[in-house]
């Protein structure tokens, strides 16, 4: 398969009389973000999620695991632009068990039987209610509404044991574990990967194994610089200086001002969307990228200011999103809480390239 990227920025401005010599693009129809240098081709995403099955299990919905189609997804893109070079804005992972499986094994066989019993516990009260109609000549409400709150306990027990039962007989890795073998399969494609701390990455550097300490750099949340340097033409013996930046940060913390202060700033933590509705009432949600320029109100707290910043989707599908096209859409983080972000006329893009407009056009839901 080969990708194409679609326009919506081109970052080519002239510095003493040569170009910066830089593509910042967005891959057509995929949440992911493609620079072209000189140095070397990078594809960033933003929001993984890694784990976010093992969250909707414990609320009763079974999904199959997503790392193999997430890696699939990341080795599509890459091996056919040829990146060398991967950026993971924030939320590499989500929640996943800790203990070993080993553990979790001898674990369950202890829980089973209290789960057993609380079952069989419902069951019997169930079954003196039902005695108790059987002999009444008619169904009293307070028998009903007994009836009602044993059949909604022991739903949610059965959705537990499920859950229990799918960790142990899935084989469900540790955290430690899902990972390393999640990076150890990007080791196989890719060069080196760049991850920012987002907030869902807590331990995550002591998580990583140390076999990987020259293809992976965590970065803190407060984001890092990616620079593309070259040597001045004019001046063989200047130092090399750095031509275009792109501040890369999750969002859910104040950024560094080093960071802020570069041409282009990306931003995870929000993945937005946008939403549909026609004549008939029927509605349909399309995750969207954001373009747009800090406000003036931005220097109080930062002396440099981007020129531009784009609002990353989220890589994994599964991840709920927000419309940004209501009355009263939900700022995240601090950058759009205070304001600090023209949210109002940034340009909202699907993954196609079809610029819609600006978000203040569509605010009307």
């Amino acid at each position: 398969m080969i990708y194409i990227i679609f326009k919506m920025q081109r970052v080519e401005e002239m510095v003493s009389s040569q170009r910066r010599g830089i593509d910042v693009q967005p891959v057509f129809d995929e949440p992911a973000l493609f620079l072209k240098s000189k140095e070397e081709r990078v594809l960033a995403i933003a929001d993984l999620h890694i784990g976010l099955k093992y969250q909707w299990e414990r609320e009763g919905v079974f999904i199959p695991d997503q790392k193999k189609r997430l890696l699939e997804k990341i080795r599509r893109i890459c091996v056919p632009m040829k990146v060398s070079r991967l950026i993971i804005i924030g939320d590499f992972k989500h929640h996943v068990p800790k203990d070993p499986w080993e553990e979790r094994k001898v674990k369950w066989e202890a829980e089973k039987e209290e789960w057993e019993e609380k079952l069989n516990r419902l069951f019997k009260k169930r079954k003196e209610i039902e005695e108790r109609i059987k002999k009444g000549s008619e169904i009293k409400d307070n028998h009903k509404e007994a009836l009602y709150k044993i059949e909604k306990e022991k739903m949610r027990y059965i959705a537990r044991i499920r859950e229990r039962r799918n960790e142990i007989l899935d084989k469900i890795p540790s955290e430690e574990e899902a990972v390393n073998l999640f990076l150890e399969e990007l080791s196989s494609f890719l060069k080196k990967v760049d991850i920012v701390k987002g907030n869902h990455d807590g331990r995550l550097e002591n998580i990583i194994d140390p076999s990987f300490e020259d293809f992976v750099t965590v970065h803190r949340p407060e984001g890092f610089i990616y620079k593309t340097i070259d040597k001045l033409k004019y001046n063989e013996d200047a130092e090399r200086d750095c031509l275009f930046s792109v501040g890369f940060f999750h969002g859910h913390k104040w950024p560094d001002a080093e960071v802020v202060a570069s041409d282009l700033i990306v931003v995870g933590h929000t993945h937005y969307s946008f939403l549909f509705e026609d004549r008939v009432g029927a509605r349909v949600i399309e995750p969207v990228w954001l373009r747009g320029e800090p406000t003036e109100k931005m220097k109080e707290r930062y002396p440099v200011l981007p020129k531009e910043f784009i609002l990353m989707p989220s890589f994994n599908p599964l991840l709920s999103t927000k419309p940004i096209n209501t009355r009263h859409p939900t700022l995240y983080g601090p950058l759009l809480k205070n304001r600090y972000l023209d949210i109002n006329n940034a340009k909202i893009y699907l993954f196609d390239g079809t610029l819609l407009g600006r978000v203040r056009d569509f605010k009307w839901l």
